[in-house]
C-alpha cells in the first residue's frame, strides 16, 4: 500500500485561493506583517471591499482555509523556509 504524500502549498497560494473564494462575498483577506496593528489585527484579517470595515481579525490561516475548502487533506502550508506550519 502506498503511503499518502502531502504536498506543500505556499501561504501566498492559500491567500490567493481564499481571496478568490471571498470575492463573491465582497471581502478580501489581508496580511499584517509588522507594526503597531499586528497585535490587534493578527497576522491575517478580513476587510469588506465595499466599506473597508474590518470583518474578522486574528484568523488562523490553516483552519480558515480548511473550513472554506481551499486547503485539501493532501496539502499543508509551507513557510518561506520550506518547513510546515
Amino acid at each position: 500500500m502506498e503511503a499518502k504524500r502531502r504536498v506543500p502549498v505556499s501561504e501566498r497560494a492559500i491567500l490567493d485561493r481564499l481571496n478568490r473564494r471571498l470575492l463573491g462575498d465582497r471581502m478580501v483577506m489581508k496580511i499584517c506583517r509588522r507594526g503597531p496593528w499586528l497585535a490587534e489585527l493578527g497576522r491575517f484579517y478580513i476587510v469588506c471591499t465595499d466599506t473597508g470595515e474590518l470583518q474578522n481579525t486574528q484568523i488562523d490561516l490553516r483552519k480558515f482555509a480548511e473550513c472554506l475548502g481551499v486547503l485539501h487533506s493532501w496539502e499543508f502550508i509551507a513557510d518561506e523556509r520550506g518547513g510546515a506550519k
